[in-house]
């Protein structure tokens, strides 16, 4: 029923799909370059965070803890973007003064101005700007890849270890 496929032509053509597959990545990534080094009509918020590698990990990571409904301690947003502990406080500083992430008191939301009094652990997740820019990112990311091979390379490339893992 089933004719047995050639191995060595299955691994080569999982090779091409990876290569097809990282170069729709790449193309990707450099869309989202020339778009963080274009400053003109950015918030004061995408200009912060674009500014650094760092500034821009520590906002996804605030954006992550929104999303999954867990606020980060400095503790775990260092863990999560291996970032110095005095980088994440300032970072967090700021993004406080600016309105740009909330504060949590353990797991209880707090305002700014209590921070603090907390007598346990503080912890943060994005703000309404920032979940703003995000919702807005999902939504360039969709189109700019809808039109690409992206999403078919990635789709080519699962099916054919699909294929190869019925060969083991």
């Amino acid at each position: 029923m089933f004719k047995k496929l050639d191995a060595a032509a299955l691994v080569d053509t999982e090779e091409e799909l990876k290569k097809r597959y990282i170069a729709s990545v790449c193309d990707l990534h450099l869309t989202y370059a020339r778009r963080r080094n274009t400053p003109e009509s950015s918030t004061r918020l995408q200009q912060w965070l674009h500014s650094t590698f760092q500034k821009d990990a520590f906002a996804w990571c605030m954006v992550h803890a929104k999303c999954v409904r867990v606020p980060a301690s400095q503790v775990e947003i260092m863990a999560m973007t291996k970032i110095s502990r005095q980088s994440i406080s300032e970072m967090v500083k700021h993004c406080l003064a600016e309105g740009w992430i909330e504060v949590f008191c353990d797991d209880t939301f707090i305002d700014k101005s209590q921070a603090k009094h907390c007598k346990g652990t503080l912890k943060y997740c994005a703000g309404f700007e920032l979940m703003q820019l995000a919702y807005k990112f999902v939504e360039r990311h969709i189109k700019t890849t809808e039109d690409t091979f992206m999403n078919k390379n990635w789709d080519d490339l699962m099916a054919i270890r699909r294929v190869r893992s019925l060969e083991r």
